[in-house]
Order: C-alpha cells, then sequence, then structure tokens
C-alpha cells in the first residue's frame, strides 16, 4: 500500500481527519456514504478524502470490506489540544515496517541545535517524493516552519521527547537496513527516468516555442552524446536565428525552487554567458495545462553570483595533496 500513498499528494489535515473518526466512531459508513458526508461537512474533502482514507486504512485505524468502512482499532487521535504521541507511533512505526522511514528522514536532513535546543528538519534534503508526508506532519502540527531559516523546519517542542527517546532509534533501526545492488539501481533508474521526462518536456516546450523555426530539427536533447557538454539541451534564442546560440540545463524541483549545479555546468555556464539558460521544471506544476517552467538567462551572474536571492550550500569539496608535500614525502623516503 504504500506505494499508492507514495502517489497520493493530500493526506488531509486534522479536522478533517478527526471528523472521518467520530463518523465511524458512530456507525460503518459505504465509502461513497462517508465521502458524501464529508462533504457536506466541507468541500475541501474533495481534494483529501481519498488520502485520509488510505492513510487510515494503511495504519490499520480503519478497515474496508466490501465497500465498507469501519473503526479497525480504537485511538485517541487529539489529546489534551494536540495530536496524540499514538498517532504519531503508528505513523513512524508503518514508515519503519515498508522500509522507507530512513529514506524520508536521515542523517542528512536532521540536526539538532544544542544553542536553541531544538531538532531541526532540512526541507531541501526531503526527497520530493515523501512531500505527502512531510506536508501532513506540517498539517498536524508535528513540523513546524522555522521562522528565522527559509525552507527549515523544527520539531514541535510538544514532541520533542517523543522524536528523541522514539523517533530517532526507529531511523537509526531503519538506516541499517542494507540497501541491495538491486534496490540502489532500482533507484538509479528512477533518478535517472525523472531527469529524462524534464528534458522532453523541455524539448517539447522549445520547439513549440520556436514554431516554424527552419532548422527545427536541430533543437535536440545532446546529453545523451555528450554527458561532459555541461548542458542538456542546444536549441536557439529566436525564430531568426540560424547558428545555435542557446545552451540549455535542465533541473527540476518540487515545493521550492532547489537544484544541485556541478562544476562543469558552471563552468560552461560563465564561459557562454547570456546564451546558457537554466530552466527550472517543478515536478508537480508541469502536469498543469499551460505550464512554463522558470527561465533563467546567465544563471552564473544571475544566480551564483546573487547571494540576495540565491542561497547556496557547499556539499562536497575536492582535495589534492600540495606538491611540495609528495616532495618532501619522497625526500624523507630517500632518507
Amino acid at each position: 500500500m504504500i506505494d499508492t500513498i507514495l502517489e497520493i499528494t493530500n493526506l488531509g489535515n486534522a479536522t478533517q481527519i478527526q471528523y472521518i473518526l467520530d463518523l465511524l466512531k458512530k456507525d460503518s459508513f459505504t465509502i461513497d456514504g462517508l465521502k458524501i458526508a464529508c462533504l457536506s461537512n466541507h468541500y475541501d474533502f474533495v481534494h483529501s478524502f481519498k488520502g485520509i482514507m488510505l492513510l487510515l486504512e494503511w495504519l490499520r485505524i480503519i478497515q474496508i470490506n466490501n465497500n465498507f468502512a469501519s473503526l479497525n482499532r480504537s485511538i485517541e487521535f487529539v489529546k489534551d489540544g494536540h495530536i496524540s504521541n499514538q498517532f504519531f507511533l503508528l505513523l513512524f512505526g508503518q514508515l519503519l515496517k515498508d522500509n522507507v522511514l530512513s529514506a524520508f528522514l536521515n542523517q542528512f536532513n536532521v540536526s539538532y541545535d544544542d544553542k536553541e535546543e531544538l531538532i531541526v528538519i532540512n526541507n531541501d534534503l526531503i526527497d520530493f517524493k515523501f512531500s505527502q508526508f512531510r506536508n501532513i506532519l506540517i498539517n498536524l502540527n508535528f513540523f513546524i516552519p522555522d521562522k528565522l531559516v527559509k525552507n527549515q523546519f523544527i520539531v514541535n517542542k510538544d514532541y520533542k521527547k517523543l522524536f528523541l527517546g522514539i523517533i530517532i532509534p526507529l531511523i537509526e533501526s531503519s538506516s541499517h537496513r542494507k540497501m541491495t545492488l538491486e534496490k540502489l539501481k532500482k533507484q538509479q533508474d528512477i533518478q535517472g527516468q525523472i531527469g529524462k521526462d524534464m528534458e522532453e518536456f523541455i524539448l517539447g516546450y522549445e520547439k513549440n516555442r520556436l514554431k516554424g523555426h527552419i532548422n527545427i530539427d536541430n533543437i535536440r536533447i545532446i546529453s545523451t552524446d555528450n554527458v561532459n557538454a555541461g548542458y542538456d539541451i542546444q536549441s536557439y534564442q529566436d525564430i531568426h536565428s540560424i547558428i545555435i546560440n542557446r545552451f540549455i540545463e535542465v533541473k527540476s524541483f518540487s515545493d521550492n525552487e532547489s537544484f544541485y549545479w556541478s562544476k562543469n555546468e558552471i563552468d560552461i555556464s560563465k564561459i557562454k554567458e547570456d546564451q546558457y539558460y537554466l530552466y527550472l521544471v517543478d515536478r508537480d506544476g508541469m502536469k498543469k495545462k499551460d505550464y512554463e517552467p522558470i527561465v533563467i538567462q546567465n544563471p552564473y551572474i544571475n544566480i551564483l553570483l546573487n547571494e540576495e536571492e540565491w542561497d547556496q550550500r557547499v556539499e562536497n569539496y575536492y582535495f589534492q595533496l600540495k606538491v611540495n608535500k609528495i616532495q618532501n614525502a619522497e625526500d624523507n623516503e630517500d632518507k
């Protein structure tokens, strides 16, 4: 069931979940009857009803048989004005059972601010495919947006003891499970396919932008032939250009405009200047009709050197022993 839930974008909020549980405490419902009752309460259920039902069934809080929904276990969803620890234990416990907990939260996106005594979640490093779980934790006030740091969350202090004492050990337990070569290859294949899909989308976008161009077939993806080119697509600035003069690097994001940019891509962008473009594609937004990507010309100037609008973080360093150190080591050996 986890694969089905990962395809859902909206798992509801506290009020909606509580409303469904209150209805089911009174009686069992057909799925259609329950949906009608929810929609009559608030139209927003049209976006979240399916996700909430999948979530509650996945957590075994409800059971669905022959199109009838009923409570499967007694749970105190809200306690003392807050979502109960019991619910979050079910949620994180099920993520562990389905072997996805450490892919969602891990040593890369969870840290501790000892000065403020806060548990910090870096949203930039949460895999986009877990955005529905991140969002439900925000909606249930488990994650609270950091008021000082953009795109960062704080674990609600009401759940700090639960997170440190129980959730962290669950995450550690999950991360210790070995990833097989087959799983690693599958993950790489998925990421590779996403990249190809984004490039094909932009290729279509460019051909539509330059519809009627005399050399339309020369607009093409070149990254498959030359992985070191520093860009993905060659194109033209406008309908009047007949020599390739637009070099496009395609990046995708979910929820916020963020991406990784390699040194080679940066070097090429510096050389190409105004002929180099970054096309940022919202993986969710691209499904909408008439969606257009974010187009940034000369990103070397407008992103890399634009610290007022873009945050940047170094995640890899290259080290090489200095020549004089190598020579000293050789001289010592000779002695």
